[in-house]
């Protein structure tokens, strides 16, 4: 049984699953044309996905409005990948190998041209109208450094109809937007962002390959700039066994909690973002180890679990408070998100 505070307090849980078409449907309510349009570059990291890149694509040049840059990095592909990339002669090809998917992110954010950048995983797919409802959110706000939106997050029967599981919420306010990517599900493939916000040399870091963008998205929010929050979703995920970060059983969690654990730490140490605040850093990292023991337990036993939380208290002796602390974050962002 999970324990309530580790359930992420943005997501909503359809129980029973909700019929794709149905939410699909209405999902991006039709808006103006924008006056003034950014050009868009979608950025797809690939490795050995021929049997889903297809829909991932086909969402993109579903879209309507004006063409966008098209980038699809492969990793490598050996599968079939690259023939049907081969099929789509609007995309341009940055070929591989790569270290990683944040590696192929850095590569694709490098050579775009668009003047807004989002990001698709090759598994997911993007609903009808998103891009329109993007350009109009930049256009209404050009001091903007992005726009974020709700995603839903949803799996395939073996007959192709879709179902959604679960929805992604943003929060109604940007000043708890430090809380969504500490405490909640950030859902990095919603955002769009202005090129102008990859100026370090290596925007998604390497060394974390589950927490890279959290760290970037915790660099962006620490300058200050003006993030545009949408309110319906435009961004869908695909959830499957293949999925590293949506499987059903949750089999990359220790490791993930092992990525947010260092960069908690990366951050306290060497202050990479000091907009953040540096209390709720150290209530993310105590709520993030106290959760990485808890997920072990049940391999572990009770008398291994319960020296591994004493020795947590001995490494930060103010755990209990922080812990605490971590939940007042989490109890902000579940009442800035559920509306």
């Amino acid at each position: 049984m999970p324990w309530p505070i580790v359930q992420s307090p943005n997501i909503k849980r359809h129980a029973p699953p909700l019929r794709w078409d149905n939410i699909v449907r209405d999902a991006v309510p039709p808006v103006a044309p924008a006056p003034i349009s950014p050009t868009i570059t979608i950025a797809i990291p690939v490795l050995n996905r021929a049997n889903m890149i297809h829909a991932a694509i086909k969402s993109t040049l579903a879209q309507s409005g004006p063409p966008v840059e098209i980038l699809v990095a492969d990793g490598g592909s050996t599968d079939g990948t690259l023939d049907v990339i081969g099929q789509f002669p609007q995309v341009r090809l940055l070929p591989g190998p790569d270290a990683d998917a944040h590696d192929g992110m850095n590569r694709a954010a490098a050579a775009a041209t668009g003047d807004v950048i989002g990001f698709l995983a090759s598994d997911d797919v993007y609903l009808p109208g998103a891009f329109d409802a993007v350009r109009r959110a930049f256009s209404d706000a050009p001091d903007a450094v992005a726009v974020a939106a709700p995603a839903l997050v949803f799996r395939t029967a073996p007959n192709g109809t879709r179902e959604v599981t679960k929805t992604i919420l943003q929060p109604t306010t940007t000043d708890v937007l430090a809380d969504e990517v500490l405490f909640g599900t950030p859902a990095i493939n919603a955002w769009f962002f202005r090129k102008t916000a990859f100026d370090a040399p290596e925007p998604f870091r390497r060394d974390l390959a589950f927490a890279g963008d959290r760290a970037f998205l915790l660099r962006l929010i620490s300058r200050g700039g003006h993030v545009v929050v949408l309110e319906h979703p435009i961004y869908g995920y695909g959830e499957h066994p293949q999925s590293s970060t949506l499987d059903a059983a949750g089999s990359q969690g220790p490791r993930i909690l092992a990525d947010h654990i260092a960069l908690a730490r990366d951050l306290l140490t060497n202050r990479a973002a000091p907009g953040i605040d540096r209390r709720a850093l150290r209530a993310w990292l105590t709520l993030e180890s106290v959760h990485l023991i808890l997920m072990q337990a049940s391999q572990a036993g009770r008398i291994l679990t319960l020296g591994k939380l004493l020795a947590l208290f001995a490494r930060q002796p103010l755990w209990p408070l922080q812990l605490l602390d971590a939940l007042r974050h989490w109890r902000r962002l579940l009442r800035a998100t559920h509306r």
